[in-house]
């Protein structure tokens, strides 16, 4: 599970955001007659980037004279967003690789803090990064400057004092989940949900299996094992050895299956195409395509994070595994109120989580490729498995996320 922005607030601004209710702040200034929107954005991470871009299309499609800066990614920059610089250090996970990237995050928080000062936003829209954007909101709120939290903390997982840290920073809270909503607005936090964004996206790309295996090339006529091993290059440097090596055995096991690495669109295939060669294995690489792998495959092994969510959407039974630094799991391990980290099984709950999972030094190849071989091979598990994917849906119904944020937006705005 990500800690970045726990890191991100204990070294970068001076500690952990207290857990007290914060000062009664000014009212948000309303934005004046004729005057064209501005809108401060800060994305981090690749889902953020995403997320935010949609709501950027569906603002600008009713506001042409929209003015959007801010930190994102290349969908945030390809909607218009005028860029303020590099986000890619607000990507971190892990305690022990922020101070590394310190000076660089103290350049990132003040550009913005001069940007809320120089060109005041109406409306700044914190996505995700929670601890990072709660500090910001606060300094926007200081300045009467509308703040909009989209993406919540997950305060049902761990450090539950930010939701008092969040209440008077934030005008209003938008989360993902219907269940998130109490808790939020017990806290006295303005809060909404319009379901998960990510839902309305896959949806869009949902086909049949043997579309989208040959779409990916492969033989619709053979099962697909999917490989996952995350997006960010700490994921990559820790899954890619053990998940190649659990392939090569759950391959040697059933030689008609064929194998499919998901490629985040930035990842460094060559050295992951270099070490399936060393493995001798044959492997296709389906890049910015995930969702359709999954879609085309019958069992996954996925890292936790939102690829687990887009493998249930799909259908997908499959193992979740995580492998970090150990020191920043033995803090995590202190922090977390609970017993798994595959957010479908967090969202299903239970007394044991109904997706197998593998944590830290249990993610060795052979414990990943038992654990595959184990589930494929037993039928009654593959349908409850595939039982825990419709559940997942049902909790999570598409609906026009991206233009019920433009219009929360577009309120606080007119406040």
């Amino acid at each position: 599970m990500a800690v970045s922005s726990a890191a991100i607030s204990a070294l970068l601004l001076g500690g952990a955001i207290a857990s007290g209710p914060a000062r009664t702040l000014p009212a948000p200034r309303a934005r004046r007659a004729g005057e064209p929107l501005r809108v401060l954005f800060v994305a981090g991470e690749a889902s953020g980037d995403l997320y935010a871009a949609r709501v950027l299309e569906a603002l600008r499609a009713r506001e042409p004279g929209l003015v959007a800066t801010g930190l994102g990614g290349p969908r945030l920059r390809a909607a218009g967003l005028e860029s303020l610089g590099d986000p890619t250090p607000l990507s971190i996970i892990g305690f022990t690789s922020v101070a590394t990237r310190l000076p660089r995050l103290v350049r990132l928080y003040r550009r913005l803090i001069r940007e809320l000062e120089r060109r005041p936003p109406h409306v700044l829209v914190c996505v995700d990064l929670p601890d990072w954007n709660a500090r910001l909101a606060r300094e926007a709120r200081r300045r009467g400057i509308a703040t909009l939290g989209f993406v919540a903390p997950q305060v049902w997982a761990w450090r539950p004092g930010r939701v008092h840290a969040l209440a008077g920073r934030v005008s209003k809270l938008v989360v993902l989940f219907p269940f998130e909503v109490a808790a939020w607005a017990a806290a006295g936090v303005p809060v909404a949900c319009h379901g998960h964004p990510l839902v309305e996206v896959l949806e869009a790309r949902r086909t049949p299996r043997a579309e989208a295996a040959a779409r990916l090339g492969l033989d619709p006529t053979r099962p697909v094992l999917a490989l996952a091993p995350g997006s960010r290059a700490s994921e990559l440097a820790h899954h890619a050895g053990p998940l190649l090596g659990a392939a090569a055995r759950f391959q040697r096991e059933l030689p008609g299956w064929q194998l499919a690495l998901a490629v985040a669109p930035d990842a460094s295939e060559p050295k992951l195409r270099a070490a399936a060669a060393r493995a001798g294995l044959e492997v296709a690489w389906v890049r910015g395509a995930a969702f359709e792998l999954f879609l085309a495959a019958e069992f996954g092994l996925v890292c936790s994070g939102t690829a687990t969510l887009e493998a249930a959407l799909a259908g997908l039974p499959m193992l979740i595994f995580y492998r970090g630094r150990a020191l920043d799991a033995a803090i995590a391990r202190r922090l977390l109120r609970v017993d798994r980290i595959g957010l479908p099984n967090l969202l299903l709950g239970g007394a044991v989580p109904v997706f197998p999972e593998l944590h830290q030094g249990a993610v060795t190849a052979e414990a990943l490729a038992a654990g595959a071989l184990g589930c494929v091979r037993d039928p009654g598990r593959m349908q409850a498995l595939r039982a825990a994917c419709a559940r997942i849906r049902e909790l999570s119904p598409p609906r026009r996320t991206a233009a019920a944020v433009a219009d929360e937006i577009l309120d606080l705005a007119s406040v």
